[in-house]
């Protein structure tokens, strides 16, 4: 499973953050790619990072967004 996501600091709070799940033609916009499969292929056009579903876990978990570098996948 691959999930494309948009995520976007809130300019009042250095601590917050915000997204959304974008739709494949959106796949250039998204920041990140959430996946559970390594092998999974990428979307075109997609220059993000790929991170697994433990950094939107983390990120949620800990109420805020976690750095992806622990988490590329």
């Amino acid at each position: 499973m691959v999930v494309v996501l948009f995520v976007l600091p809130l300019l009042n709070s250095e601590n917050s953050y915000g997204g959304e799940i974008v739709p494949e033609f959106r796949t250039a916009e998204a920041s990140l790619i959430i996946t559970t499969d390594k092998s999974a292929a990428v979307p075109a056009g997609f220059k993000g990072e790929r991170v697994t579903v433990n950094w939107l876990w983390d990120s949620i978990k800990l109420q805020q967004r976690q750095p992806t570098s622990p988490y590329i996948s």
